[in-house]
């Protein structure tokens, strides 16, 4: 299962602590929002102890969450096309709701993976401010 990746590919250093497909269907926004904070956090973390200055979430991880969540809807109630709800937007994408449980994004959010980041070192960031 991909990370859950609070991030978009194109925004170094930016992260996404409440937006498509992170509100679970049940349950409490802030403990949501907590559990991002603590993932946003865990790549923090990594990135001074391997003294990166820039990290950006790869296009193919960022692919492969959306396409899981697709996936994961596909098989929920509010996909079926009978189904109207403000969970789609125009074109038929759920994107107002996560496909997981509670738990599940708990499990997700527990521990960044750096491997699903452009991670730039300190002399490249330099090297990138002075051109």
């Amino acid at each position: 299962m991909p990370t859950s990746v609070p991030a978009v590919p194109g925004f170094p250093n930016f992260f996404i602590l409440y937006g498509p497909n992170q509100q679970t269907p049940y349950g409490s926004l802030m403990l949501v929002i907590e559990m991002h904070m603590r993932y946003v956090m865990d790549v923090l973390r990594q990135m001074a102890t391997c003294g990166a200055k820039t990290v950006e979430v790869r296009a193919d991880a960022h692919e492969a969450w959306k396409e899981d969540v697709d996936a994961r809807h596909e098989s929920m109630i509010w996909s079926h096309t009978g189904m109207r709800t403000y969970y789609r937007n125009s074109r038929g994408r759920v994107v107002g709701i996560s496909p997981f449980r509670i738990v599940d994004v708990y499990h997700l959010t527990k521990q960044a993976d750096l491997s699903d980041y452009v991670v730039g070192a300190a002399s490249q960031h330099v090297a990138a401010t002075q051109k």
